[in-house]
């Protein structure tokens, strides 16, 4: 399985994303939006209690993820209007890819768990969702792929692969911390 993961100097050709506001924008552009590089993060979907508390990580320090000349993308399972209801207007630093028939997490090679419980039910999920819980985050409807895995990538200006991180259960996603440095190296 691991052969099948993308390798650092991948060339990354362009595709067309749908964000909850917009249609059909080209990643190429979108990379083009920065001086530095572009943080491709896959999440599970928007109702997910792990994601929901990433999404909120990463939007209180994205200032400080990003710098001046980074930027990043985050990828759900979910519909446009699971997520424009579920924000409610609100607007976050970063745009979201809605890939609800998961094309993108095909191409990124970015695969389901075997089981629930390599998923969900590690000592690491257990720990967020029970931060999640506290900090108020409620869960929503299921969609996607249930056993969905996280995964992040840094992208260059030249659509090089600079950094790829495929996580092994529902939780393992980087830091705000962690990423500003992949996203800075």
């Amino acid at each position: 399985m691991k052969d099948s993961f993308l390798q650092i100097g991948t060339q990354i050709p362009d595709f067309f994303y749908n964000t909850p506001y917009e249609n059909a924008l080209s990643f190429h552009s979108a990379l083009a939006k920065v001086s530095g590089k572009t943080a491709i993060i896959f999440l599970r979907f928007y109702g997910c209690r792990l994601s929901q508390y990433d999404i909120m990580q990463y939007a209180q320090n994205y200032a400080e993820i990003v710098g001046t000349d980074a930027q990043l993308l985050v990828v759900l399972q979910s519909k446009a209007e699971i997520i424009m209801e579920a924000l409610q207007g609100e607007k976050l630093p970063f745009e979201f890819i809605c890939d609800p028939d998961s094309k993108l997490y095909k191409l990124f090679h970015v695969v389901p768990g075997l089981s629930e419980e390599s998923v969900l039910h590690d000592t690491k999920s257990a720990e967020k969702i029970e931060v999640a819980v506290a900090a108020g985050i409620v869960k929503g409807e299921p969609e996607g792929e249930h056993l969905q895995l996280p995964a992040t990538f840094v992208v260059d200006r030249n659509h090089v692969l600079t950094y790829a991180y495929y996580g092994v259960s529902g939780a393992d996603t980087l830091s705000p911390e962690q990423l500003h440095t992949v996203l800075h190296d």
